[in-house]
């Protein structure tokens, strides 16, 4: 079980546990795998089981299947270009929330932001004081049942998204 806290000793108990159980099978010769939503390498639990696993034993060999990260998902359900021509873009969490987007947005052409379900409406206030609410797009349980794509994000800004949402931000419009 991985619970869904920000407390750092819980999770590290809970990815030692995880870690020793899965080893505990691979030790009886039995193969394991971990399967995750998006990419194991990216904003994924599987990155802190790994590195456990590694540590608790070495000799253990781990093979990584790289998975579509979910802004790839999501820029492909959505129709939505990430990047073009010399264009260049971030991939940022969305915890630290608006002061993570006024970081590096003079930084870059486009950026995605992921979690942004529990910092939004602070989040979307900077977009909008950016003038960037036209070229973003919000994009929430991307390939999973209640998937929704807003490109008028203004109509989403009273609503808080589900966990599983990310916002595409584009500092010029798409070439129609």
């Amino acid at each position: 079980k991985f619970p869904m806290t920000r407390d750092r000793t819980v999770l590290e108990k809970a990815w030692d546990a995880n870690a020793k159980e899965i080893l505990s099978h691979i030790r009886k010769g039995k193969d394991v795998a971990f399967i995750t939503l998006g990419d194991p390498m990216t904003y994924s639990t599987f990155g802190y089981i790994m590195r456990v696993i590694r540590k608790l034993d070495p000799g253990v060999p781990v093979q990584v299947v790289p998975g579509i990260t979910s802004y790839h998902a999501a820029a492909s359900a959505a129709g939505q270009v990430i990047a073009e021509a010399e264009e260049s873009f971030a991939v940022v969490s969305g915890a630290l929330g608006a002061r993570q987007l006024k970081r590096i947005i003079n930084h870059t052409d486009n950026v995605i932001m992921l979690k942004v379900y529990r910092n939004y409406k602070e989040i979307m206030s900077e977009i909008d004081r950016q003038g960037l609410a036209e070229n973003a797009t919000l994009i929430t349980r991307c390939g999973l049942e209640g998937e929704e794509i807003i490109h008028n994000i203004k109509r989403y800004y009273d609503k808080t998204p589900p966990y599983l949402s990310l916002l595409i931000i584009k500092k010029q419009k798409d070439h129609k």
